[in-house]
């Protein structure tokens, strides 16, 4: 693929990812992509395929770039000691937070998703999701092992529970009754203080009741 060509890629990926995250597979048309990148038609086609070949493209961008995010984090995850299994575990929700408000397209692609967005396409969540959230529940399960956290706790709910919330706090909504947008820094760094206490508590981590 020459220079040119990758160029004319990555202006459709980009229109793709922000009609898609804004509204859906469904409510989007390839027509809508085109125009947004200064392509006719025709050309969108011969570069990209149709509009199933480009979701499918956005889709695995966006989460391979998550999971690469992840797998930088859980290469430092530490459970040698309690303390560093807390030390961990805090960094993990900070960097997951601050991912998720960095890359919104990711959520609201996948807030779509949630309402039967792109229906006919089936186990996109096994696909892309499933691995990601194995691969943390991997690194994490050793701590439980151990006993530095409340073996009644089901660690896979506890990690979705961190996703719904950091996700419900991330996105372009109203928070907290405050004007509808992300949230500021200061509300940010709230959040992430609430976040240690409840998981914190919700698992028993050692030292931290």
């Amino acid at each position: 693929m020459t220079s040119e060509r990758e160029s004319d890629r990555e202006l459709l990926m980009r229109a793709a990812i922000k009609l898609f995250a804004a509204f859906g597979y469904d409510g989007t048309s390839l027509q809508q992509i085109a125009d947004t990148a200064g392509f006719d038609l025709a050309t969108v086609e011969e570069i990209a395929g149709h509009k199933r070949d480009l979701y499918l493209a956005v889709v695995r961008r966006l989460f391979e770039q998550e999971r690469a995010a992840r797998e930088a984090v859980m290469t430092q995850f530490s459970t040698e000691t309690p303390e560093k299994t807390v030390e961990s575990l805090h960094r993990l929700l900070d960097d997951y937070t601050e991912y998720t408000l960095s890359n919104p397209e990711r959520t609201q692609l996948w807030v779509h998703r949630s309402l039967l967005d792109a229906a006919d396409l089936a186990e996109l969540e096994e696909q892309f999701i499933q691995p990601i959230l194995q691969m943390v529940l991997e690194g994490v399960q050793p701590a439980l092992e151990k006993g530095y956290m409340d073996p009644e706790v089901d660690l896979e709910l506890g990690l979705w529970t961190v996703i719904w919330m950091v996700q419900g706090i991330t996105t372009q909504a109203t928070v907290m009754g405050h004007i509808p947008g992300p949230p500021d820094a200061w509300l940010l760094e709230r959040f992430k203080r609430h976040l240690h206490l409840l998981i914190d508590r919700l698992f028993r981590l050692p030292g931290t009741s």
